[in-house]
């Protein structure tokens, strides 16, 4: 399940009232383990030694990255055998 974030104040669409406008959906740790196929632990892992992307929003201690951060991330890590 993503997280669901209002940014009603942040993101418009043209003259769009408040209530039309976008919500962000943010992935949290574990989703992105799910997404990219890795642990949690592992996930948690890279995050701790600076190896995911920065993330896209932090709440408190939450953090969390756009579906499209990651994507992103994971097409350009290099695959096994040496190519990217």
């Amino acid at each position: 399940m993503c997280h669901a974030v209002g940014v009603a104040g942040e993101i418009g669409i043209g003259n769009v009232g408040a209530r039309e406008r976008e919500t962000a959906h943010y992935l949290s740790v574990t989703e992105v383990a799910e997404r990219v196929g890795l642990s949690v632990n592992t996930v948690k892992s890279y995050r701790t030694k600076g190896m995911l992307p920065t993330p896209d929003a932090t709440v408190g201690d939450v953090q969390g990255w756009l579906p499209v951060t990651i994507d992103e991330w994971v097409a350009s890590r290099p695959r096994a055998g040496g190519t990217a």
